[in-house]
């Protein structure tokens, strides 16, 4: 399966939007810093019905242990985001 690449949407969209790649890379770099910022600023889940879902989420501290030496450690807690397609193929 082939990974799909910055470049490869930026052309998709250009070619969708009849535009410029120009145009069609600044509206991806847009719609980026818009997403991002929503999640990291306000918390908030950004929901484009239909087709995906990103949010932030709690992640626990726990216990893990490191694969060289089988020595136990503390994982500590922190945020991640997480994205979920909303549609079937």
């Amino acid at each position: 399966m082939a990974k799909t690449t910055k470049k490869d949407l930026v052309e998709a969209l250009a070619a969708e939007l009849e535009t410029t790649k120009k145009e069609a890379t600044a509206f991806l770099d847009a719609f980026e810093t818009v997403v991002k910022d929503s999640i990291h600023e306000t918390g908030d889940k950004v929901q484009l019905q239909g087709f995906l879902t990103i949010e932030a989420k709690d992640r626990a501290a726990r216990k893990g242990r490191n694969p060289q030496t089988g020595e136990s450690i503390d994982i500590p807690a922190k945020t991640v985001v997480t994205a979920k397609a909303s549609f079937k193929i």
